[in-house]
């Protein structure tokens, strides 16, 4: 119960001090949110250069197959054909 002005001053500057401090919480979770999306697209795009980077051994691999097969080396092709095939990922595979 609100018994003077001094009182009714004192509510109302509790009241617009939670309110501040409820702003700037939300700011803060926003902010922390932008953080992690930015950390979350980093670390995605690492993943991506790995598998890249995969993708380019496995392919290079690959050519070391095709030269032992020229060279009369089969059973080393197969075996890095199928190391190929293996690791690629599954939309690569044929």
């Amino acid at each position: 119960m609100i018994k003077t002005k001094g009182d009714k001053n004192k509510w109302r500057k509790d009241r617009n001090k939670k309110e501040e401090e409820k702003k700037q919480n939300t700011v803060e979770r926003g902010r922390q949110k932008k953080e992690h999306e930015k950390k979350r697209k980093r670390e995605k795009e690492r993943i991506e250069e790995k598998v890249e980077l995969l993708l380019g051994k496995a392919y290079s691999d690959g050519g070391w197959g095709i030269i032992f097969k020229e060279n009369g080396r089969v059973g080393d092709a197969e075996r890095m054909f199928i190391q190929a095939r293996f690791f690629a990922p599954e939309n690569a595979k044929v």
